[in-house]
């Protein structure tokens, strides 16, 4: 239709937990029946797994929280989040640490797009960091991803490896792409100015 993905994510990968280890966990007997009434298929409850760094989601979250409902309904399928995260914000009620806690968590929104700009230097191709990197690894999205670099370049000979990150040159902080080709195009035109 011309308009932009509106896809929205909490940023959390939740895994399967029988209702019999959430009860070894000390989840309460009324949080077990109602999750039992809510899912008749055997009852699971939902927990935390892994966090996408950088999210508010990491921020409120731990991994082995156990998550009981979003916006007050009892969630114990994957699919079940996932529709109603689809709001700016949520309420998550989790169980941690032998207490249930609320939480309100904004989503992420999601474009669809990926990687939209490379660049090649030194023997490398750059671009910002994706969100696979935040939420495979608990790495935060900044610095410029080293997605690739050929043998024999400046790159090769000084270890500049694919998956590293580069957060600095000459002791300035580039945080993104555009700040690294500032700071990048700024050291060629002293070099120029210089050396003639």
């Amino acid at each position: 239709a011309g308009e932009d993905v509106a896809y929205r994510a909490l940023g959390v990968e939740l895994y399967g937990l029988p209702l019999a280890d959430a009860r070894d966990r000390g989840l309460p007997e009324a949080w077990l029946s109602r999750l039992q009434d809510h899912d008749e298929t055997g009852g699971q409850v939902l927990y935390v797994g892994r966090l996408t760094a950088g999210t508010p989601a990491a921020a409120a979250l731990k991994g082995g929280d156990l998550l009981l409902a979003v916006n007050q309904e009892v969630v114990t399928r994957f699919d079940e989040v996932e529709a109603l995260c689809q709001a700016p914000s949520v309420t998550l009620t989790v169980f941690r640490d032998g207490m249930e806690q609320n939480f309100v968590v904004e989503t992420a929104s999601l474009s669809g797009q990926g990687v939209t700009e490379v660049v090649s230097w030194a023997g490398m191709l750059l671009h910002a960091p994706h969100l696979e990197v935040a939420s495979q690894r608990g790495f935060e999205p900044e610095g410029v991803y080293v997605t690739w670099f050929w043998y024999g370049s400046p790159a090769h000979r000084y270890g500049l490896r694919p998956t590293r990150r580069i957060i600095e040159v000459d002791g300035q902080p580039t945080p993104d792409l555009a700040s690294f080709l500032a700071v990048v195009i700024a050291h060629v035109l002293w070099r120029r100015l210089t050396y003639g």
